[in-house]
């Protein structure tokens, strides 16, 4: 038995040896099968059996550090290879890029790295109209691209002990402290 892994161009067609592409865009599997045996057979070989299965869909794999709400790397299928999908993915925007945890609050700011050098790196907010149109108008992300979620202009006091709610209480940027 011979097995081939061959790739399904962006035509919808596939390349196996010996023969000319075969085009198998919107195709089931039994119908890929038949036209690589149609294919083959009588000009190749007598008589051929064919088995065709699905591989792994290809993933992009990027970096999203920082104030996501959970941080890592994340896996792009190949329509997914934008900033929003990968934040989507990261949880989007964590506690700590917001200013007591309110959404509108959010520091919609987000970092790319790219990991190929003659792409810029460049600091998107994504609460700014123009920023937003601009993420969705980049070419896709590549495996090892990183996105930096930057925190929300605040700072947090923990506060400890006898209390009804211990933990970080947000503090909003330009506010003053005191201990109410």
């Amino acid at each position: 038995a011979v097995v081939l892994d061959l790739r399904v161009d962006a035509s919808g067609d596939i390349e196996p040896p010996l023969v000319n592409k075969v085009h198998v865009q919107d195709l089931t599997l039994t119908e890929v099968e038949e036209a690589l045996r149609t294919a083959h057979v009588p000009s190749v070989v007598k008589n051929l059996s064919v088995f065709v299965q699905l591989g792994e869909v290809e993933t992009t794999t990027v970096l999203v550090a920082g104030a996501a709400t959970n941080p890592g790397l994340v896996r792009l299928r190949q329509n997914e290879r934008n900033i929003l999908y990968a934040l989507a993915l990261a949880g989007g925007f964590g506690e700590t890029a917001t200013a007591g945890g309110l959404s509108r609050d959010i520091s919609g700011r987000v970092r790319y790295r790219p990991v190929n050098p003659a792409r810029e790196e460049k600091v998107y907010n994504l609460a700014d109209m123009n920023d937003f149109r601009r993420v969705l108008q980049l070419p896709p992300l590549e495996s090892g691209d990183m996105l930096i979620v930057e925190a929300a202009e605040s700072s947090a006091v923990y506060v400890d002990g006898l209390v009804n709610r211990p933990g970080p209480i947000m503090i909003p940027p330009r506010s003053t402290l005191s201990a109410l």
